[in-house]
Parts: structure tokens; C-alpha cells; sequence
């Protein structure tokens, strides 16, 4: 197995484990030991999206720049790229503390709990333990480990995080010593890859400061300012549920919205797999010019994962009463965070790699025009929302976003690039999944567990029967083929 396949195994398993990982603290545990106080744990969520809006501005896109320009470098003038990238890295630094101490005003309303003037200043750990950690990730990448950096941030952070969590319920942390910890998770990893770095890596760095405004330099400028719009937008779609919620609601309502979210994202899990994997070979064929190729992985990428996120919501959903009760009397409420928030995600699923197809044809630049018109969008539709909807509003705001941006996006690809993801099954499945859909209001949910199981192992072999016996999806049915074929011998 070459060096590429085989890292690229380890990144998933770190991807998944480390899912496991946050839905085991998120949806087993935090709404147990944040019950009675759940703006303990909302803060501690709007620290990190107020850090994550920050952080993508903040950087420069360094990281982005060194996987983009080190080879190049390498060659000729690595000692003054390594300069280049250390020089900016301290300004960085210096500039975000400066920003974080005298704009808090910024993140800081009216209804603001105090607990976030209080603790406003752990961001700091959060922003400089995410821009350092993710520089010294690139370094490790282009160097051919990205082993090290994924089990960093996908398992270790999250084991961490786990770890503290489980403290912090048995009384082994007090709130404040929990929070200060949980901030500073990110230093954690980047410890370990600092530590790794220094032992691993010889860099050699050629101080000369006229190298940084030089014409060797002019076109990584470009380079880091386009993606810094790219990434910056996309941080802010990402993170701007719970700035809305803080603005206009409360911290125990970012709580209660966190734990709901987290169930709705297991449907971007598939899409997600399948983009890692597509993208390298998308890139490739835009290069060999093989449109066919692209446009056959585009089909595949949008019915396959349909079909996995599809039962996934039906699973959540059929079982949502008794998930209600495990969550209690405080995490238990607005369900429909839940639904809304996994139409727009199935949404983005059925629209495939669109995304990945724009930014990697020559069209990339468009890609900019959707994220800021994505931001738009969500912030729009969050100001109309919440003050007739409430928190439920924030899910619906982000559905209607999603669900309109890859209108857009399908159109854009349909038009330029004369391709499109849907086919004669495609429609067939939709309309199934509508009528699936329709009927699941008529079934009532339950809250005990032999009725849960019964309606999920009925619904579960009807709906795998359907989908394999109309061989919607080849790859499924292979694979379903296998699967059986083992079990009987």
C-alpha cells in the first residue's frame, strides 16, 4: 500500500473515531451533566465559534500557503519561505491578541450572560492554539505525515475534551477549572506537534526581510488573500447559529441547540467520506480533461450518500420521543431543531460535490461569490427568524440557506460545466423518500424501548428491500452483496 492510501485509511479512522468520540460527550453525556446548568456549557460553545469566526482572518491562510508553496520553495529559497512564514506567524499572533482584548465589544451585547465578560479572554488560548497548531500541522503534511496532525485534532482533542467533561461530573473539576481547560485544548495538541516538529525536522531559515516584499513573494499575496476569503466565509457560515443565539436568545439556548445540531450533522458524515476520497480524483480528471469521469463520480457522490443520510434521519426521527427523555426536561426540548436542520443537511448530500467541482474547475473563484452569498443568506434569514420562531428559527434560518445555496451551486455547475447529479433512480428515490417522509408524521413516535426497536427493525429491512431490490445504488448493492456473501460462507 503506497504512502498516500495508507495515511489516507489512518485519516479516516482518526475522522470516525474521533466522531465517535465528540458524540459520546455531546449526546450521551452533556445533557446530563449540563441539565440544571446549561449556559455553563453554552459558553463554553460560543467561545469556540466566536474563536473559529476569528481564526480563519487571524492566520493569513499560513497553513493553506505552506501546503500550497513548500515544494515549490524547497527547491530554491526554503530557508527564506520559512522565514516568510515565521515573520507573519509572530504578527499574527501579536495582532490577534490586540484584536481579542480591545474589539470584545464586538461579540459582547447587551444580553450577554455575564459568565461571557467573565471568561471573554480564554479565547485567546482557543484562537492561538488553533493558528499554531494548524501552521505546524502543514509543516507535518508537507513533510508526508498527516497522520499525526489528524489523530491530534480528530481523537486526541476530543478524548480530551471527554476526558474533562467526565471530571467535571464527578466533581474532580470545579466549572472554572473545567472551562480554562477546555480552552486550551488546542495548545494541548499543539504542544505535541511542536515537540514532534522540533525532533523531526531540520529547517533551516535565511533572515532577510526585503525576501517578504520581493516579486519571488507577490503571487503567495494573491494566493493567501483568495483563500483567506474562501475559508473566512465558510468559518463564518459554520459558526454563526450560535453568534445569532447569543445575540438575540441565551447561552442555555446555545446549549440546547448544540446537542440537536451535533444528531443533524451524522447525515453529512457520508457526503463528507466520499468528498476526501473525490476530490484528488476530480482534480485529476479537470487536468486530463476527462469531463465523463467527473460526471459519473458526481452521480455517485450525491445517490449513494442520499441513501445512507436518508436512513440515518429516519432512525433519529421514528426515534426521537425516546431521545426526548434521555435528554430531560432541559436538552429535550425543540425537537425540530433536529428536523429542520437535517432537511437542509440532506439537501447538501443530494446536491453531491458540487462545491468540490466548482472549486477545483476553472471557475474556482466563483466559489468566493457562493460562501459570501452563503453568509448572506444565513444572517438574513437567522434576523427574520428568531424573533417569530426562537431558537427553532436558527434551524430553519441554516435549513433555508443550505437549501438555496445548492440551488445555486447545482444551477452554476449545470450551466457551466453542462453536468448535473440526477438520473431516472435519482428521481425515484426522492419521490420514495417523500412518501417515507409523509407517512413518518402518521407513525407516533414512542417512548419505550421494545415499541423504538420494533418500528426501527421494521422500517430499517422495508426501507433496505426497497432501495436494493430497485438497485438505486450499484456500489450499495455490491457491497450489501459482499456483506451476505461472507455471512453465508
Amino acid at each position: 500500500m503506497g504512502i498516500i492510501a495508507k495515511q489516507s485509511v489512518q485519516n479516516s479512522l482518526s475522522t470516525y473515531l474521533g466522531f465517535i468520540i465528540g458524540g459520546i460527550y455531546t449526546v450521551l453525556l452533556v445533557p446530563k451533566v449540563f441539565e440544571h446548568n446549561p449556559e455553563e456549557w453554552g459558553l463554553a460553545r460560543l467561545l469556540i465559534s466566536i474563536a473559529m469566526v476569528m481564526i480563519p482572518w487571524m492566520q493569513f491562510s499560513i497553513p493553506n500557503t505552506i501546503i500550497k508553496f513548500y515544494s515549490k520553495f524547497q527547491k530554491e529559497n526554503i530557508g527564506n519561505f520559512i522565514f516568510f512564514i515565521y515573520f507573519w506567524l509572530i504578527i499574527i499572533n501579536v495582532f490577534s491578541v490586540f484584536f481579542i482584548v480591545f474589539f470584545k465589544d464586538l461579540f459582547i451585547s447587551e444580553k450577554t450572560n455575564t459568565l461571557l465578560i467573565e471568561n471573554y479572554v480564554l479565547i485567546i488560548p482557543i484562537i492561538l492554539g488553533n493558528i499554531l497548531f494548524e501552521v505546524f500541522a502543514a509543516f507535518s503534511r508537507v513533510n508526508l505525515n498527516s497522520v499525526l496532525p489528524s489523530f491530534l485534532k480528530e481523537v486526541i482533542y476530543r478524548l480530551f475534551v471527554l476526558i474533562i467533561i467526565l471530571a467535571f461530573s464527578y466533581n474532580k473539576l470545579d466549572y472554572n477549572s473545567f472551562l480554562v481547560l477546555y480552552s486550551f485544548s488546542y495548545v494541548l495538541i499543539f504542544v505535541i506537534i511542536i515537540v514532534k516538529h522540533i525532533f523531526s525536522y531540520k529547517q533551516k531559515i535565511i533572515i532577510d526581510f526585503k525576501f517578504l516584499f520581493s516579486d519571488q513573494i507577490k503571487h503567495v499575496y494573491k494566493y493567501a488573500f483568495f483563500i483567506l476569503l474562501s475559508t473566512g466565509a465558510a468559518m463564518i457560515t459554520l459558526n454563526i447559529d450560535n453568534l445569532m443565539i447569543n445575540k438575540y436568545l441565551s447561552l442555555p439556548d446555545i446549549a440546547i441547540y448544540s446537542v440537536w445540531f451535533f444528531l443533524a450533522t451524522t447525515l453529512s458524515v457520508p457526503l463528507r467520506s466520499i468528498t476526501g476520497i473525490a476530490a484528488p480524483i476530480i482534480s485529476k480528471c479537470f487536468t486530463n480533461n476527462d469531463i465523463s469521469t467527473i460526471k459519473t463520480i458526481y452521480k455517485k457522490s450525491s445517490i449513494t450518500p442520499l441513501i445512507i443520510s436518508t436512513f440515518i434521519f429516519f432512525i433519529l426521527w421514528l426515534n426521537v420521543d425516546l431521545i426526548k427523555m434521555y435528554f430531560g426536561n432541559t436538552f429535550g426540548q425543540n425537537e425540530k431543531i433536529l428536523l429542520y436542520i437535517s432537511i437542509g443537511n440532506l439537501f447538501n448530500v443530494a446536491a453531491g460535490v458540487n462545491g468540490t467541482i466548482i472549486t477545483l474547475s476553472k471557475y474556482y473563484k466563483i466559489d468566493i461569490v457562493f460562501q459570501v452569498l452563503l453568509v448572506g443568506l444565513v444572517i438574513i434569514t437567522n434576523v427574520i427568524f428568531i424573533p417569530i420562531f426562537q431558537i427553532e428559527g436558527v434551524a430553519m434560518a441554516t435549513a433555508l440557506s443550505l437549501i438555496l445555496i445548492n440551488v445555486a451551486r447545482l444551477i452554476f455547475v449545470f450551466v457551466r460545466l453542462n453536468m448535473h447529479p440526477f438520473s431516472k433512480k435519482y428521481t425515484l428515490f426522492v419521490l420514495f423518500v417523500v412518501v417515507l417522509f409523509i407517512i413518518s408524521f402518521f407513525i407516533k413516535s414512542s417512548e419505550g424501548i421494545i415499541d423504538n426497536i420494533i418500528y426501527t427493525t421494521l422500517f430499517s429491512c422495508l426501507y433496505g428491500a426497497i432501495v436494493y431490490f430497485l438497485k438505486i445504488s450499484r456500489d450499495l448493492n455490491l457491497s450489501f452483496g459482499k456483506i451476505v456473501s461472507f455471512i453465508w460462507k
